[in-house]
Formats: structure tokens, sequence, C-alpha cells
């Protein structure tokens, strides 16, 4: 038996999830066939679960490095705890006022928490380092906070102001996840300035750590040190022609538009999502464009077959306009075509996408129905709904509905003057299963009056049974007088 991939959009649903709901199914043991989960509300379930793995370990990893680098600059454990708990006051504060902007977090948007932390910590290392630097020279701790205030205060409102201007210059973006982690990160920076001015000073009032017993800075960089400022025009001047020099590779920069490759394509729902896209008849990246008329239709997809990024434009107007043209219509999922004599079917829209919510089904027809009393001509159109159920064809007056996908990848209505109706069902056929449904669909009678029962069944018939064997189109056209 050959595998079957069958990938289904499922959405969340109250109770058990999808996976477990595929796996009562039984459909791989039974049927072998792969099921996988894609779409909007699985891609962002799993999106959000890989920011559940290992978070554990990567928060002990982090914390690690990031106690290392304060133990470098700091060298105290008293003012290392004063950073850390204003880090973490502001980080709770800045989540709290970004829920109350914004709602909910997304994959993006919580990166702010990143940012803050890094960025805070920048912050509170400016102030403390200076708050050291002052208690060396006066050993006193009140003196020492005023002074690191004096000096650090200017400086940290700058680069605060800077930075938190950086990130608001997210929000003009259409881009919802990058917009909103602007915002959050842009009220953060300032958030983190302002605790580090007020929280950070008092908890080191109250932790009270020692005195400096020696100058800050590390005596075996002082060469480097001096090096660069005897040579400062020199080193100013090269920075200014590598950066200029770079200048022209920005015409090469490029940005990619594309939020799925941002996510990780390792997980089910994206790697299914990128498997669906490279099948043109799955339409992932499909969409569709109605016009007021065909000239219309034409001009637009003209300047859209010219876009690169465009694999291929299908139009309805390989419907055959004498029949077909103006009565196309597209419902949900699928075409329905509708014959220049039958009734419009708005009605029965409900039926089209209850038999199209089997994926068994490729299209189908309605049952029919002469507009007349005559008992003759209601058997007639009886008859014909019980010749369509057994060839399981139809015609235009059944009103044919179609998958889009499936009308996409027959290419169509074949472009034939007379029994392209009939084509086209020979083929929906040969395409999957096709549903007869038996709500009837109002269809002119006048032929039938003017030409008489037999006269007009037996011409049917002949055309048919022509068309079968070979014969032209445009011949049997010439047999076939259109009076409606």
């Amino acid at each position: 038996m050959t595998e079957a991939n069958n990938e289904h959009e499922k959405s969340g649903e109250t109770g058990n999830s999808p996976g477990e709901a595929v796996n009562d199914l039984k459909l791989e043991p039974d049927y072998r066939a792969r099921v996988r989960l894609t779409g909007p509300v699985a891609i962002q379930d799993e999106e959000f679960g890989t920011l559940k793995e290992n978070a554990e370990l990567n928060a002990l990893v982090s914390l690690a490095f990031l106690i290392g680098i304060l133990w470098l600059a700091l060298r105290s454990s008293k003012i290392i705890l004063a950073v850390l708990i204003t880090i973490f006051v502001g980080l709770s504060f800045t989540a709290a006022v970004g829920l109350a902007m914004v709602g909910s977090l997304n994959p993006i948007s919580i990166a702010f928490a990143v940012l803050f932390v890094g960025i805070g910590v920048d912050f509170g290392i400016q102030f403390s380092v200076r708050y050291r630097e002052e208690r060396y020279k006066v050993n006193h701790l009140k003196t020492a906070l005023t002074n690191a205030a004096r000096h650090a205060g200017v400086p940290l409102t700058l680069a605060a102001a800077a930075t938190a201007a950086g990130f608001l210059s997210f929000l003009p973006t259409d881009y919802k996840g990058l917009s909103e982690l602007g915002r959050i990160a842009g009220v953060g920076m300032i958030i983190a300035f302002i605790f580090s001015v007020t929280l950070l000073p008092a908890l080191l009032k109250l932790l009270n750590p020692a005195g400096e017993i020696a100058a800050l800075g590390y005596q075996s960089l002082a060469p480097i040190d001096r090096f660069m400022e005897r040579r400062r025009i020199p080193i100013i001047i090269g920075t200014a022609v590598v950066s200029l020099a770079g200048l022209p590779l920005l015409y090469f920069l490029q940005f990619d538009f594309n939020p799925v490759h941002l996510r990780s394509a390792s997980v089910e729902s994206i790697s299914t999502y990128l498997d669906l896209r490279k099948d043109p008849n799955a339409n992932a990246n499909a969409i569709d464009i109605m016009t007021p008329n065909l000239a219309e239709a034409r001009q637009v997809a003209e300047r859209i077959r010219a876009l690169p990024d465009v694999e291929r434009v299908v139009m309805l107007e390989k419907a055959p306009q004498a029949e077909y043209g103006g009565n196309a219509r597209y419902s949900g999922t699928g075409f329905r075509f509708v014959h220049g004599g039958a009734s419009e079917i708005r009605q029965f829209i409900p039926d089209i996408d209850e038999a199209l919510s089997n994926r068994e089904i490729v299209g189908g027809r309605f049952d029919v129905q002469l507009d007349s009393d005559a008992l003759a001509l209601r058997l007639i159109g009886a008859l014909i709904s019980i010749r369509s159920r057994i060839s399981r064809t139809g015609t235009g007056d059944q009103a044919i509905f179609v998958r889009r996908q499936v009308f996409e990848r027959l290419g169509g209505f074949p472009e034939l003057e007379l029994c392209e109706d009939l084509e086209f069902s020979r083929r929906l056929k040969r395409a999957g299963r096709v549903a007869c449904l038996r709500s009837r669909v109002i269809t002119s009678a006048r032929r039938w009056s003017r030409d008489g029962l037999a006269r007009t069944v037996l011409r049917m018939w002949v055309i048919r049974a022509m068309y079968l064997v070979g014969v032209s189109p445009a011949r049997l056209k010439r047999m076939y007088a259109d009076v409606r």
C-alpha cells in the first residue's frame, strides 16, 4: 500500500489537543496516513513551546554569565545584589506596563525581557562603578552616592533617552510583533533609568557595602590606554575611512520581509507549511483577487505576473464566456458554474460548503428541474438527474461546483465551443469523488417546449455521442441552436 501524506490544518478546540484527536483516529496504523498539523493555531502554539525548551537551563546559564560580568565590574556581593534586585523589579514593572499596553505578548515582543536585562545591567554598572570611584575618593556612603548621582545622572539620562528613541522608532512598522517590541522596550528603557537613579542608590544605602581600598581599573591595560590616547587622531581618521569605505556595501543590504523565516524550521507546523508551499496546488501562498470585469482582471493579472515572487496566475477567463462567463461565482472553498439558462443558486451555497467539508469531495452538481408544471417535463428533469447520478457527471444546467485547488489543477474550463461542461465533468470525475446533491436547480424549459421532447432528447444524446467519438466541438456547435 502506498503511504498517504495528508497535511491537514487543525484549529485548537477545547478538550483534547489536535494531536491527541489525530492519535484517537488511528489514521497511521489503520490507513498508513501521515497526519501533520499546521496553520496559525499550531504555529503559534509551537512557537511559544520552543520558548519553554530548556528554559530553566538557559536561565541558569544566563544568570551565571550575568553575575560573572557584574563581579568583574563591581567586585562586591552587596553591590551586585543591589543591581540584581533593581533589574528584577524594573523587569517586573516593565512587563506589567507592557501587558497593559498591548494586551498579550508574542514570540517577538517577549524579547523585551532580554533587551531590558542587557541594557538595564549596563545602567546599573555605570552608576555603581561611579559610586565605587567616589567611595574610594571619599570614604563616606552618603557623600559617595550624592557625587555618583551628580556625575552619572546626565550621561545615564542621555543614554536612556537615545536608547528609548531607538526602540520607539519601531512603532510605525506594520509588523505587529516588532512594533509592540519597540513600544515595550522603549518604555522599559525609561523605567530602567528611573530605577537606576532611585531604587539602586536606595538599596546601596540600605546594604552599605564596604569602602574601596584601592583605585578602580585594570593596571595591566594601562599601556593600551596610553597608546590610544597618543594615537587618538590616527585612530579616529582610520575609523572614519573604514566607515566611509563600507557605505557602498549598504546598497547590497537586503531585508527579509518573510516572518516565516523568523521561526524554527524544525518544528512540525513550520516544516509542514514549508512542504505545502513547495506544492503549487496546495495554495499555501495563494491570494484571490476579484475584479468588476474581465478587462480589468487581465490588467491586474499582467501586473501580478511581472512580480518576481509570483510563480503563476490563474484567471477565470478560461470559463467559456457564452455559457458561463457571467455566471461563475467563487464561494468559500470552491467555484460554482451556472448555465445561462439555469437559475442563480445562492440559496444552495450552504449545501456546497457542506459537501466540500468532506476532503474526499473534489466537486459536484445538483439535481435539475425544468421550469414547467407539465408532467412530461418534470419527468425529463428527474431522468436527467438519475442519469447524472449513475454517470457521476453533470452539465451546466446542474450548477457544477468544484474546489478552487482542483479547478486550477485541471487548468480551468476547457476552451471549447460546445460540450465544455461535459469535458470538465469527465476530468472532474477522474480527479476524485464527485458529490451529487439532491437540491434541485431550476432551468429553462423553452428549448424542450419549442422543439418537442423526443427531438430534444434525441439531439442531446446524438451530440453527446458524437463528441465522445471525437467530432469537433465547432461542428457540434452548429447543430445546437441557442435560443435561450
